[in-house]
Protein backbone atom coordinates (compact mmCIF):
# COMPACT_ATOMS: atom_id res chain seq x y z
CA UNK A 1 0.00 0.00 0.00
CA UNK A 2 1.51 3.42 -0.94
CA UNK A 3 1.91 6.07 2.21
CA UNK A 4 -1.45 8.00 0.85
CA UNK A 5 -3.11 5.23 0.53
CA UNK A 6 -2.55 4.01 3.79
CA UNK A 7 -3.06 7.49 5.16
CA UNK A 8 -6.56 7.98 3.59
CA UNK A 9 -7.44 4.76 5.42
CA UNK A 10 -6.70 5.99 8.97
CA UNK A 11 -7.98 9.14 8.21
CA UNK A 12 -11.15 7.12 7.17
CA UNK A 13 -11.54 5.10 10.34
CA UNK A 14 -10.46 8.22 12.64
CA UNK A 15 -13.90 9.98 10.72
CA UNK A 16 -16.18 6.91 11.33
CA UNK A 17 -15.15 6.02 14.62
CA UNK A 18 -17.05 9.32 15.38
CA UNK A 19 -20.11 7.64 14.65
CA UNK A 20 -20.19 4.68 16.28
CA UNK A 21 -21.99 5.06 19.65
CA UNK A 22 -20.09 1.88 21.61
CA UNK A 23 -16.72 4.35 20.62
CA UNK A 24 -18.54 7.42 21.85
CA UNK A 25 -19.89 5.74 24.87
CA UNK A 26 -16.02 4.57 25.35
CA UNK A 27 -14.30 8.07 25.08
CA UNK A 28 -15.44 9.82 27.97
CA UNK A 29 -14.18 13.31 26.80
CA UNK A 30 -16.91 13.45 23.65
CA UNK A 31 -18.78 16.33 23.67
CA UNK A 32 -22.00 14.22 23.06
CA UNK A 33 -21.87 12.80 26.50
CA UNK A 34 -24.08 13.87 28.80
CA UNK A 35 -26.14 15.20 26.47
CA UNK A 36 -27.45 12.30 25.19
CA UNK A 37 -30.45 11.81 28.16
CA UNK A 38 -31.83 15.38 27.19
CA UNK A 39 -31.49 14.56 23.43
CA UNK A 40 -33.88 11.32 24.03
CA UNK A 41 -36.42 13.42 25.81
CA UNK A 42 -36.46 15.56 22.90
CA UNK A 43 -36.52 12.61 20.19
CA UNK A 44 -39.36 10.94 22.15
CA UNK A 45 -41.54 13.77 22.69
CA UNK A 46 -41.29 15.08 18.70
CA UNK A 47 -39.78 11.94 17.05
CA UNK A 48 -36.16 10.62 15.98
CA UNK A 49 -36.46 11.28 12.76
CA UNK A 50 -38.29 14.89 13.04
CA UNK A 51 -35.59 15.76 15.76
CA UNK A 52 -32.85 14.73 13.27
CA UNK A 53 -33.85 16.25 10.26
CA UNK A 54 -34.33 19.79 12.20
CA UNK A 55 -31.20 19.80 13.78
CA UNK A 56 -29.23 19.25 10.35
CA UNK A 57 -31.56 21.70 8.55
CA UNK A 58 -30.31 24.50 11.63
CA UNK A 59 -26.81 23.28 11.09
CA UNK A 60 -26.69 23.59 7.34
CA UNK A 61 -28.32 27.35 7.48
CA UNK A 62 -25.40 27.94 10.64
CA UNK A 63 -22.76 26.22 8.65
CA UNK A 64 -23.13 25.22 4.90
CA UNK A 65 -19.63 24.18 4.45
CA UNK A 66 -19.32 21.71 8.12
CA UNK A 67 -22.86 20.90 8.57
CA UNK A 68 -23.90 17.72 9.72
CA UNK A 69 -25.03 14.95 7.14
CA UNK A 70 -27.10 11.90 7.71
CA UNK A 71 -25.27 8.56 6.63
CA UNK A 72 -25.00 5.14 6.91
CA UNK A 73 -26.82 3.33 9.77
CA UNK A 74 -24.39 2.19 13.13
CA UNK A 75 -23.47 -1.96 11.64
CA UNK A 76 -22.54 -0.22 8.21
CA UNK A 77 -20.16 2.14 10.03
CA UNK A 78 -18.92 -0.57 12.31
CA UNK A 79 -18.24 -3.30 9.05
CA UNK A 80 -16.98 -0.58 7.47
CA UNK A 81 -14.33 0.10 10.30
CA UNK A 82 -13.93 -3.51 10.68
CA UNK A 83 -12.54 -4.17 7.08
CA UNK A 84 -10.63 -0.60 7.30
CA UNK A 85 -9.01 -2.45 10.37
CA UNK A 86 -8.40 -6.19 8.79
CA UNK A 87 -6.97 -4.02 5.62
CA UNK A 88 -4.47 -2.41 7.73
CA UNK A 89 -3.57 -4.98 10.30
CA UNK A 90 -2.43 -7.17 6.71
CA UNK A 91 -0.25 -4.47 5.60
CA UNK A 92 1.50 -3.74 9.10
CA UNK A 93 2.03 -7.57 9.17
CA UNK A 94 4.36 -6.98 6.44
CA UNK A 95 7.96 -6.82 8.90
CA UNK A 96 9.78 -3.93 7.96
CA UNK A 97 8.24 -1.24 6.05
CA UNK A 98 9.36 2.13 4.16
CA UNK A 99 9.19 4.95 6.92
CA UNK A 100 6.91 6.83 4.54
CA UNK A 101 3.72 4.31 5.42
CA UNK A 102 4.21 4.67 8.94
CA UNK A 103 1.52 5.69 11.29
CA UNK A 104 1.29 9.00 12.26
CA UNK A 105 -0.48 9.05 15.05
CA UNK A 106 1.75 9.01 17.94
CA UNK A 107 2.17 5.24 18.56
CA UNK A 108 5.83 4.09 19.35
CA UNK A 109 7.12 1.90 16.55
CA UNK A 110 10.69 0.64 16.22
CA UNK A 111 12.93 2.28 14.01
CA UNK A 112 16.01 1.26 11.76
CA UNK A 113 18.51 3.31 9.31
CA UNK A 114 21.23 1.55 7.50
CA UNK A 115 23.97 4.14 9.06
CA UNK A 116 23.40 2.66 12.06
CA UNK A 117 22.77 -0.82 11.44
CA UNK A 118 22.91 -2.42 15.31
CA UNK A 119 21.27 0.00 16.71
CA UNK A 120 16.79 -0.21 16.51
CA UNK A 121 15.20 2.85 18.25
CA UNK A 122 12.03 3.40 19.37
CA UNK A 123 10.28 6.41 17.93
CA UNK A 124 6.71 8.39 17.41
CA UNK A 125 5.18 11.38 15.29
CA UNK A 126 5.09 14.00 17.32
CA UNK A 127 6.33 17.40 18.63
CA UNK A 128 10.14 17.88 19.62
CA UNK A 129 11.26 19.80 22.64
CA UNK A 130 11.57 23.49 21.94
CA UNK A 131 9.69 22.84 18.58
CA UNK A 132 6.61 23.74 16.72
CA UNK A 133 7.37 21.36 13.72
CA UNK A 134 6.09 17.81 13.93
CA UNK A 135 8.56 14.95 13.43
CA UNK A 136 10.10 11.69 14.38
CA UNK A 137 10.92 11.82 18.00
CA UNK A 138 12.27 9.52 21.02
CA UNK A 139 9.52 8.62 23.72
CA UNK A 140 11.53 11.51 26.02
CA UNK A 141 10.82 13.81 23.23
CA UNK A 142 14.26 14.15 21.62
CA UNK A 143 14.96 14.21 17.58
CA UNK A 144 16.86 11.57 16.77
CA UNK A 145 20.58 11.24 15.13
CA UNK A 146 19.64 9.58 12.06
CA UNK A 147 15.88 9.78 10.37
CA UNK A 148 15.05 6.09 10.32
CA UNK A 149 14.44 4.59 6.78
CA UNK A 150 12.28 1.50 7.97
CA UNK A 151 9.57 0.60 10.70
CA UNK A 152 8.03 -1.74 11.99
CA UNK A 153 4.16 -1.89 13.76
CA UNK A 154 5.11 -3.38 17.32
CA UNK A 155 2.61 -5.46 18.97
CA UNK A 156 0.27 -4.72 21.81
CA UNK A 157 1.77 -4.99 25.04
CA UNK A 158 1.58 -8.38 26.99
CA UNK A 159 -1.53 -9.08 29.60
CA UNK A 160 -0.64 -8.34 32.95
CA UNK A 161 0.46 -11.33 35.23
CA UNK A 162 -2.42 -12.14 37.71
Amino acid sequence: MTADLLAVLREAREVLMLSDPDFRERDLTHPARGFDAAVRALCEAHGYGAVMQSASNQWRLKDSVGAHTRGACVLTVQQTIARIDSALSAHEAQGWMPIAEAPKDGRLIATWNPRQPSISRFLRWGTPNLSKDRAWITPKGCAPTYLPTQFLILPPPPEPQK
